[in-house]
């Protein structure tokens, strides 16, 4: 059973219907064509409907009878018009998954050819005016039809059935802590993300109260359980949010096994390493000054990485941010050989992660962006889901 509806969008002539018929088969739920929903409630055709009560009657009951079958939990094809009105495609967006089926405009011509009479907008026209008024409608209409969740250019019914299926069970996205952080403390994160993805966490060693039988923190060492987690979920390629160190470990997994990573969402990463600036960094870390001046951030470390000594934790964090300040991070080479499509991100009122060292990460990468979050502090507790979230889903979307 689905979670919600697939809606199918598109032009008239785009396979809606057809389509929709074929994958809820083989999805094993209702079809339902709007129109033919809206014809029986109104016991008339859409042509009828035109000609006695006009369009605008049209669009309204359209609307409506949208929203009736919210809970239908079935494949929907819509009318050609149907995102275009009342707010409709947000209402789409918002309530299900929506595919924009958009073949090529010589294709919609060919299908629609024939087709005047059956169609109340192509009453009356040859097929040059047919031509010219599918081209600027489609036109006119495009910007609704892609605030569909995804767009789909295939043609042959098997290849959408496919992509469609594919798209439905959700891309996989992998959200990384940061150094002093535990899979915990993203579970608010991972719970408005995963409407929209596969979500999949972990706790890097030595954290969360995971074990640690190694020497030293480092970004290798930490790499490497994410190797070993994709290996163990059977994951061969995932999509990565890196939060603070997670989205070093991204890029670093993307360095030396690209073929395991799709694209990377860094979100207040430091990347600026030098002896300096690590002894500034390590400063912070002294776990008598935290227990004293800041006794309820203790606390929740020590919860966080119970049963594991929280000031152990905050020893070995120290001792790797001075080795990445000697030079054992990644350099401005590794950088420029990291191919994946990358967003950088750093908050505005962020005071530990600079907005200088992020753009030139981000120039360094062969596919990066960068992007200032307006308002946003570096503590993630502190930042706006829904807007983080909107982020991460329009860009791994």
């Amino acid at each position: 059973m689905l979670k919600h509806n697939v809606y199918l969008l598109g032009f008239m002539g785009s396979g809606k219907s057809h389509v929709g018929k074929v994958l809820s088969k083989d999805l094993k739920v209702p079809f339902i064509d709007l129109d033919a929903f809206i014809e029986q409630e109104e016991k008339c055709s859409i042509n009828e409907i035109f000609a006695t009560k006009g369009e605008a009657y049209f669009r309204e009951i359209e609307a409506s009878s949208l929203r009736k079958l919210k809970a239908a939990r079935a494949v929907i094809a819509l009318g050609g018009g149907t995102p275009c009105f009342f707010n409709n495609s947000t209402w789409i967006r918002e309530h299900g998954d929506s595919f924009f089926l958009d073949p090529a405009v010589s294709i919609l011509i060919e299908r629609l050819v024939g087709e005047q009479e059956k169609r109340p907008l192509l009453k009356g026209k040859n097929k040059a005016a047919l031509s010219v008024f599918i081209q600027q409608k489609l036109e006119e209409r495009r910007s609704f039809y892609e605030q569909a969740t995804i767009i789909v250019k295939e043609t042959a019914i098997e290849k959408i059935i496919l992509e469609i299926k594919e798209k439905m069970q959700g891309q996989k996205l992998l959200v990384l802590h940061g150094a002093l952080g535990s899979e915990g403390q993203l579970e608010p994160l991972k719970n408005v993300l995963s409407d929209s993805f596969e979500v999949h966490s972990l706790n890097f060693t030595g954290h969360g109260g995971r074990d640690f039988d190694g020497d030293n923190f480092s970004i290798d060492y930490f790499t490497k359980d994410v190797l070993d987690y994709l290996e163990e979920q059977d994951l061969e390629k995932v999509a990565i949010f890196g939060y603070s160190m997670g989205g070093y470990v991204a890029l670093n997994l993307a360095k030396k096994y690209p073929n395991r990573v799709e694209k990377i969402f860094t979100l207040a990463t430091k990347f600026a390493w030098s002896v300096e600036s690590a002894s500034k960094e390590v400063k912070m870390l002294n776990p008598d000054v935290i227990a004293t001046k800041i006794p309820a951030f203790a606390t929740t470390l020590k919860e966080r990485h119970a049963p594991l000594d929280w000031k152990w934790h905050l020893k070995k964090t120290a001792e790797m941010m001075l080795e990445l300040g000697k030079g054992a991070g990644l350099s401005s080479e590794d950088f420029a050989g990291i191919t994946q499509e990358v967003l950088i991100t750093v908050g505005s009122k962020d005071r530990m992660v600079g907005q200088e060292e992020s753009e030139t990460v981000a120039n360094l990468l062969p596919n990066g962006k960068f992007e200032l979050l307006e308002g946003f502090k570096h503590p993630i507790e502190q930042v706006d889901l829904a807007i983080l979230t909107e982020k991460i889903t329009a860009f791994f979307g």
